[in-house]
């Protein structure tokens, strides 16, 4: 290994104290260990340094003048990146009580003063160690719970994320008397089209068209629809999700009117019809979309899906690269 990345895998502890000797002291203890050591003398120079550095620990006294280490300890617990870093107070009390406030500042540890300095370095290691257990634990969690609501290839919603989401939001709409639509996208001849290119390009050609959903319908995940024949915007939220295989959905709530959902499959049916740059291959894969209107063409989800199914065929069936609105 290098001496560069030696030296960025070496953990990084933020020290704070308004006393110079005691940093002197936890530097000396931590360096001995291979350590990096950050130093700030105030709780404001220790929040400044937090933000420029990013330590792995925060080795903090509560007793300072000015801002003390437990309102330190409190707003770097408000900040986004100081959620799960471990902080280490150092206090002259060891009551109960000033324990207590300690933890409920957000302290992970605590040491009484004075300090042990041989046993330091153990300890801030020991934590140090027990941090990172608990963000690979989370990292793999995070990991697992992807796995079960996206798809891997697109990074969109996966069939069980959507069925949840539509039961939410069906749920939602009748509780507050909106209408919501489904729309059932399918792509024409795309097992013939991937046949003749490869199947490596054709999941590049998911993505793609994935990508071309996403930026054409979501804008910090909602969508302004513009109603084609008024001037007035209508705002509503949309979700888009594979089902798997060619299969797209899109559930847009709180609809006002059909002409709304109407020019949405109108953009996406002109947006996934454009030419897709595969290397050496152009393909133009359109799609063939069946919107299905909630409640008036079902109550439930499952309803929902099978007649907004039973559309997208209908829409093959008028010859492709259309949308077809169900209808009984």
């Amino acid at each position: 290994m290098s001496a560069d990345a030696e030296i960025r895998n070496r953990p990084k502890v933020l020290v704070c104290d308004d006393d110079s000797s005691v940093r002197m002291l936890t530097r000396q203890c931590l360096e001995a260990d291979d350590m990096d050591v950050v130093e700030a003398g105030s709780g404001a120079e220790a929040i400044e340094q937090f933000m420029a550095e990013r330590p792995d620990l925060l080795f903090l006294d509560v007793e300072m003048p000015g801002m003390d280490g437990l309102e330190v300890c409190r707003r770097i617990r408000d900040l986004p990146q100081g959620g799960a870093i471990p902080i280490m107070i150092v206090t002259g009390s060891d009551d109960r009580e000033t324990i207590d406030e300690g933890f409920q500042a957000g302290a992970t540890q605590y040491k009484t003063k004075p300090v042990n300095w041989s046993l330091l370095s153990r300890d801030v290691q020991y934590m140090l160690r027990a941090s990172n257990a608990f963000t690979a634990l989370k990292r793999q969690e995070d990991r697992l719970r992807y796995l079960a609501y996206f798809d891997p290839l697109t990074n969109l919603p996966n069939r069980r994320s959507f069925t949840e989401q539509l039961n939410r939001i069906l749920k939602r709409s009748q509780r507050q008397n909106h209408s919501a639509a489904l729309l059932f996208i399918d792509l024409d001849n795309f097992k013939r089209i991937n046949d003749s290119i490869g199947h490596g390009r054709g999941d590049k050609l998911l993505v793609e068209i994935a990508k071309r959903l996403t930026m054409e319908l979501r804008q910090d995940d909602a969508i302004s629809y513009m109603v084609e024949d008024e001037e007035t915007e209508h705002d509503g939220s949309t979700e888009i999700a594979r089902l798997g295989g060619d299969e797209f959905t899109v559930v847009l709530s709180e609809i006002d009117n059909i002409t709304g959902v109407e020019a949405v499959a109108k953009r996406i049916l002109h947006r996934l019809s454009q030419p897709i740059s595969l290397h050496a291959y152009n393909p133009v894969v359109t799609p063939s979309i069946g919107i299905a209107v909630f409640p008036d063409d079902g109550a439930d989800p499952d309803t929902l899906i099978r007649n907004a199914d039973t559309a997208m065929y209908a829409a093959k069936a008028q010859g492709r690269a259309c949308y077809r609105f169900y209808n009984e």
